[in-house]
């Protein structure tokens, strides 16, 4: 496996899981609404978000044992702190678009609901 063969594989992946999560027609009619939609996008990048930790995860596994300095122990290393704050930024998004989107849904026209 080359290098170019990983950069493809990284790079189809996030399409496969977006075709993973695309809805059944009986689902697809919640995305008609606004709410529907703001849970779908939630729903999307908690999934992104998942899928940054797993490459960092193999990126930290893929450092060569007894190895305390090395130029591909460096590059792993630029990698992963690249990458720091994608998952979490997924998450936080994740977070907001969905209690917005349910929020939305069940009639609230705020995230607090109750006060006017």
């Amino acid at each position: 496996m080359t290098a170019n063969d990983a950069y493809a594989v990284l790079a189809a992946t996030p399409c496969l899981i977006l075709g993973m999560w695309i809805p059944s027609p009986a689902e697809s009619q919640t995305l008609g609404t606004m709410s529907g939609i703001f849970i779908a996008a939630g729903e999307i990048t908690a999934l992104y978000g998942t899928y940054l930790v797993l490459i960092q995860l193999i990126l930290i596994v893929a450092q060569p044992p007894g190895s305390t300095r090395c130029s591909a122990q460096d590059r792993i290393t630029d990698a992963i702190a690249g990458w720091d704050s994608g998952p979490y930024r997924c998450w936080v998004a994740h977070a907001v678009l969905t209690t917005v989107g349910y929020s939305m849904g069940l009639g609230g026209s705020s995230l607090v609901g109750g006060v006017s």
